[in-house]
């Protein structure tokens, strides 16, 4: 008797946590069909200097705003930046791109604000 009740209460258990997997995986799948990807057309680096531009998309928002491989990202709307990950959260807070946002950027001997 007590081996049937602990094999229930098992396959009870079981059922459970794969619902609850079925559910967390549908609000999943459903948040990222829902996320929007900044694109500001920069690959953005973490480096000892700042956060450093490594690549630059031709025809994106960042080569209209000035933005070229090597320049260092120092704020964006006045605001300081510090790691690379901001830059994505900092552009879909404001919902804007490098080229309308007041931005400082730093180049080797030069200091660019736009």
């Amino acid at each position: 008797m007590r081996q049937n009740l602990r094999v229930s209460l098992g396959a009870v258990v079981l059922a459970l946590a794969t619902l609850a997997a079925v559910i967390f995986a549908l609000i999943n799948f459903d948040q990222r069909t829902r996320f929007e990807v900044v694109y500001d057309g920069v690959a953005w680096l973490d480096t000892d200097h700042g956060i450093q531009a490594s690549r630059v998309s031709p025809n994106s928002p960042a080569t209209r705003a000035g933005v070229r491989p090597g320049d260092l990202l120092l704020t964006i709307n006045s605001a300081p930046v510090t790691r690379a990950a901001e830059v994505a959260r900092r552009l879909d807070s404001k919902r804007g791109s490098l080229q309308r946002l007041p931005k400082s950027l730093s180049r080797p001997r030069t200091t660019c604000e736009s």
